[in-house]
């Protein structure tokens, strides 16, 4: 009862939109709040592998520009199978597979709908 309370109160005190609409939806909606914290954690592994995982095997393997797979990255990045966080495997880019004004390696989580290249895509260049 009074979570609810606080909950009507903080709505009416956000009407004059000084408050992200987006907080106030995620404290209402559980789902929604479950759903930014998926996107969070794609947001964060990708970048793992990106900015952290491929620097230190560039390092060990100083012959090669890219990985063969994604794979080789699992053990710099503290991950076990390389999927997100709906169960979709990352796709890796690198070499002549990056994308325009990217450099290094490029990782990329289809999103909540589990299809690459539209607007849900989870970037590690972005």
């Amino acid at each position: 009862m009074i979570a609810r309370a606080l909950l009507v109160t903080m709505v009416v005190a956000c009407r004059d939109d000084r408050v992200d609409q987006a907080v106030v939806r995620a404290f209402v909606d559980p789902a929604a709040r479950f759903q930014e914290s998926r996107a969070h954690t794609a947001q964060v592994t990708a970048k793992k592998f990106a900015f952290e995982a491929y620097p230190m095997w560039s390092m060990e393997h100083p012959a090669r520009a890219c990985p063969d797979q994604l794979a080789e990255l699992y053990a710099n990045a503290g991950s076990k199978d390389g999927k997100d966080p709906w169960g979709v495997p990352y796709r890796m880019r690198c070499g002549a597979d990056m994308p325009a004004g990217v450099r290094g390696l490029a990782i990329q989580s289809a999103g909540p709908d589990g299809k690459f290249d539209d607007a849900d895509d989870i970037k590690s260049w972005e």
